[in-house]
């Protein structure tokens, strides 16, 4: 009995259709092709717009850094300005109180010089 289930087996084996079509396996490796490539650009994109974003981040800090040192360079300019002004201020403000007080000398001496004639 054992022997005709084995030769019963044997022939159903020889005779068993193929599962599926042949140009299945083509189809599925078409599209699994077409999937790996749709992932590897979606990759690359995300990629890219990481190094976008790390580059955009560097520029922003640039700039912060830059702004604030020609604020800084403003202020020492407004500064060193002030600074001239309130001494140019003084001194002109000396040079008019020592003409005043030359020629209200002189005034003095003309005044006495004609008394004493």
């Amino acid at each position: 009995m054992q022997h005709a289930l084995d030769g019963e087996m044997l022939e159903n084996a020889t005779s068993v259709t193929t599962f599926g079509k042949e140009d299945t396996a083509a189809e599925s490796q078409s599209h699994a092709a077409r999937t790996h490539h749709t992932l590897v650009n979606a990759v690359e994109s995300v990629e890219v717009s990481e190094i976008i974003r790390a580059v955009l981040r560097a520029m922003t800090r640039l700039r912060a850094v830059e702004t604030k040192e020609l604020d800084t360079i403003a202020r020492l300019g407004t500064q060193i300005t002030n600074d001239n002004n309130e001494t140019s201020r003084h001194e002109t403000v000396s040079q008019e109180a020592r003409t005043a007080l030359v020629g209200s000398a002189r005034d003095e001496e003309e005044m006495l010089g004609v008394l004493v004639q």
